[in-house]
């Protein structure tokens, strides 16, 4: 991703968008299934690239259990993660999810449990949802990207991008 920080697979990273920031963009790709739990802000982002699964297993809650660990670690419920540069007043969380059969959210149990931690411990009092769409072939290429460009700096709004679409202001709402 050139000048911008790559945030790989059950890795969680942040970036500043303060003028004097050597790198002001963040983003993750060929997500596969997996999901994107974010916090962003005019300041800054915070970003974790969460996997459906640790690992192959038959366990049914092992998921579950993996995003709640992961999102845990993201947002660390003692306040110390959640950089303070993220002001109430202008800060959106948000999950980027896969999307199967016209939309339809492909583990809308782990979404929930991702939007829920982000109102609970980010401070916000709601959790934007977008999809990108999954097409189950083996022939289909590496779906699955998203993107945030702060490189304009504080105070303009960055963009960020799932996909190639841009979600328009959401800083505003």
């Amino acid at each position: 991703m050139g000048e911008a920080r790559d945030v790989p697979m059950d890795g969680i990273k942040f970036v500043s968008f303060e003028r004097d920031s050597p790198v002001a963009a963040i983003g993750t790709q060929d997500l596969k299934g997996c999901s994107v739990a974010m916090i962003v802000s005019t300041h800054g982002a915070l970003m974790a690239h969460i996997p459906p699964m640790p690992y192959r297993t038959l366990d049914p809650h092992a998921g579950e259990r993996h995003v709640h660990a992961l999102m845990h670690r993201m947002l660390r419920p003692d306040g110390v993660r959640v950089p303070r540069l993220f002001s109430a007043t202008s800060r959106l969380a948000a999950v980027v999810c896969a999307t199967v059969d016209d939309g339809q959210v492909a583990l809308p149990g782990q979404v929930d449990l991702m939007c829920d931690m982000l109102v609970r411990y980010a401070g916000v009092s709601r959790v934007r949802v977008a999809g990108y769409e999954v097409v189950p072939s083996p022939n289909y290429g590496a779906e699955g990207t998203v993107f945030i460009d702060g490189r304009r700096g504080c105070p303009f709004p960055p963009k960020i991008y799932v996909e190639d679409h841009e979600m328009a202001d959401y800083l505003t709402n």
